[in-house]
């Protein structure tokens, strides 16, 4: 049994449960905001990815300045990272198109390779190799649609990614709450 005076309760009633409660509004706005309006997201998104490929830039550079350091090789990332920084921040629209296109790449080499396995590997039962070419299938099939309309493909990326913030955000809200209402309705939590 769980008293109101334990310090253990005090810290899970004050502390975890508004912090659950926030994350889960982070989080559910964050989705609204995917879903709503993925191409404002995707821009944000490209834009941190670059300050951090310059900050990298920057850190392997200043890392190169030591004696006792691999000059050349971090010289050559300390550029490659702020190269890289300078233009997905100057040109998005290409970092986007590259983040499609690698996206589709690997779906559809992941397709190829399900669909090798269910026609090579004769171990296994027919209806699993058959559920294993399926899905090799309609992964290929996914990728060449991402590849054929980039713009569509990042979008339902956003989306997708949106509806898992607007899920995890309602479970949050939820948590926070059921520890809020167990805590003020009851004299003992955990226990």
């Amino acid at each position: 049994m769980l008293e109101r005076n334990n310090s253990f309760y005090k810290f899970v009633h004050h502390t975890v449960w508004d912090f659950i409660l926030y994350r889960g509004i982070l989080a559910l706005l964050l989705g609204i905001l995917c879903i709503t309006i993925p191409g404002i997201t995707l821009n944000t998104f490209c834009i941190l990815v670059g300050i951090f490929l310059l900050l990298n830039g920057l850190a392997a550079l200043l890392k190169a300045m030591k004696k006792d350091s691999n000059k050349k090789i971090l010289l050559i990332y300390g550029f490659a990272f702020l190269a890289a920084g300078i233009i997905i921040l100057a040109y998005q629209i290409v970092a986007e198109w590259a983040l499609v296109v690698l996206f589709s790449l690997w779906i559809i080499i992941s397709g190829g390779n399900e669909l090798m396995a269910a026609w090579k590997i004769k171990s296994h039962p027919t209806p699993a190799r058959i559920l294993t070419g399926v899905t090799g299938l309609i992964s290929v099939l996914l990728g060449l649609m991402l590849l054929a309309y980039p713009r569509i493909g990042l979008r339902v990326i956003i989306m997708i990614i949106g509806i898992y913030f607007v899920t995890f955000g309602i479970l949050a809200i939820a948590t926070g709450s059921v520890i809020h209402r167990a805590g003020k309705n009851a004299n003992t939590m955990i226990g």
